[in-house]
């Protein structure tokens, strides 16, 4: 596959800088984005390096490619085996840690039909192969109801879909004492929706930690930050900028899958509050509350 045209790549750099200078400034002058652009300009070549395999190989391999990049370690635990087959409907839901939670279910679930609903960003429109893979939410909220006909279909063709319902970016439970309580802001109500309309679906929680490194998250820049959310988007984006930040040992931890009916969506908070408890349990540190 050829390389991208360099219109298409100077566009992508550019957002990335515009991303990664936005998390340390919500207001910067544009005279700044040099800063930032030799961070930039490498993860915008990994981006489109991930796009090609995403379309040379599929979405699992790429994913266990790029996951490397960017972590020390990926460990799963109570992994399903073998693996939900393709052609089985699948809802993959969980918490949204950031930095690589979604890349790692990627990598993981085993599924290269796993699709995920993510918020519209203009750089998707430049990644095609990935593009297949995302189910755009846009901000105005009179489309969504597309989203989730677009989500529906997907699944009861035997689709994989994976689903984050709290809607944002939660605390990650490794270091974050109060991240079960994010569960408060799940959508029940969705997960109801997606196992009263889709025959024969199989929900796996799925409950991921450690994504953010703790060195990222004590380091001078990211203390410059009290406030939890916002030091850890600084943690995050170190992370992507530097590879001496990459070093975060991330942890999955899956429920077992559950079969969708009546009161399921009660299951799956259980699970998943039980699972972030145990991610809790096992953190080597803490940041304190988010």
């Amino acid at each position: 596959m050829a390389e991208p045209c360099p219109s298409d790549f100077a566009l992508a750099l550019r957002q990335n800088a515009r991303d990664m200078l936005g998390a340390f400034l919500p207001r910067y002058p544009e005279a700044a984005l040099p800063l930032v652009r030799g961070p930039a300009r490498d993860i915008t070549r990994l981006v489109f390096q991930y796009e090609r395999l995403v379309g040379e190989t599929d979405l699992v391999q790429a994913s266990q490619w790029l996951l490397p990049a960017f972590t020390r370690s990926v460990e799963p635990v109570n992994l399903p085996d073998p693996a939900i087959a393709p052609g089985q409907p699948l809802l993959v839901v969980g918490n949204h840690a950031g930095v690589m939670d979604a890349m790692a279910l990627f990598a993981l679930t085993g599924r290269p039909d796993l699709k995920v609903i993510t918020a519209e960003r203009p750089i998707l429109t430049l990644l095609p192969n990935i593009a297949q893979h995302l189910i755009l939410l846009p901000e105005a909220g009179g489309r969504r109801i597309r989203v989730l006909r677009t989500a529906l279909a997907h699944l009861r063709g035997g689709g994989a879909l994976l689903n984050f319902p709290a809607g944002r970016i939660e605390p990650d439970p490794a270091w974050y004492d109060n991240a079960a309580e994010s569960l408060a802001d799940w959508s029940a109500e969705g997960i109801e929706l997606f196992a009263r309309q889709v025959p024969q679906l199989t929900i796996l929680p799925a409950a991921v930690s450690g994504v953010i490194s703790a060195r990222a998250l004590r380091s001078a820049p990211a203390r410059l930050y009290r406030e939890g959310r916002r030091r850890s988007w600084v943690a995050a984006t170190l992370q992507v900028m530097f590879s001496r930040w990459r070093d975060s040992e991330v942890t999955l931890r899956f429920g077992d899958p559950l079969v969708a009916g009546p009161g399921v969506a009660a299951q799956v908070l259980a699970t998943m509050d039980n699972l972030l408890r145990a991610s809790l349990r096992e953190g080597s540190g803490r940041a304190g509350r988010w």
